[in-house]
């Protein structure tokens, strides 16, 4: 639902947030990561997601792409699960993370005789997590401390961030 912090990660492309998640809508949806300073070493990018059938197939082929490169090629299907792609150490320090998902042949659940929605959607997000994000210890607990658009506080410890985007 709008107001919860995974929807500040939001870009282009993407329809509005419900109350599991959000839904693609086009060819390309954008993930805006403001890392603040960016860490100099790879972060890995998980993503609990599902995808809308296709027509001629049950899954679809999602391409990952962070600074105009393929960092990974995903097949989702139906099925809510774990994706994951490695995210490029910074080019420049402090810059947001823009990842691109190129989504394969979104059609509407309406074409698709399922739904009558005629919105061309492909993929289905849930949640995001990045890892590590900073070099930190956690309490002897294990927590992470309060989120806020889905990026760490300044003591946030290496099992990483998690963003329900609803």
């Amino acid at each position: 639902a709008a107001g919860q912090p995974g929807t500040a990660l939001l870009g282009s492309g993407w329809s509005a947030p419900e109350v599991w998640g959000v839904w693609s809508e086009g060819p390309i949806a954008t993930l805006v990561l403001g890392l603040g300073s960016r860490p100099a070493a790879p972060v890995t990018l998980t993503v609990r997601a599902h995808a809308l059938p296709r027509r001629t197939s049950p899954t679809r082929v999602i391409l990952v792409v962070v600074d105009g490169t393929v960092v990974a090629t995903w097949t989702v299907g139906a099925e809510v699960a774990e994706y994951t792609a490695p995210l490029p150490p910074a080019r420049q320090p402090g810059a947001a993370v823009v990842v691109r998902f190129h989504i394969q042949d979104p059609s509407s659940p309406s074409e698709l005789g399922m739904a009558h929605d005629e919105r061309r959607i492909g993929l289905a997000l849930q949640s995001v997590v990045l890892l590590p994000l900073i070099d930190r210890t956690c309490d002897g607990a294990g927590h992470l401390p309060t989120l806020q658009a889905g990026l760490p506080s300044p003591n946030a410890c290496t099992r990483g961030v998690t963003s329900e985007v609803r």
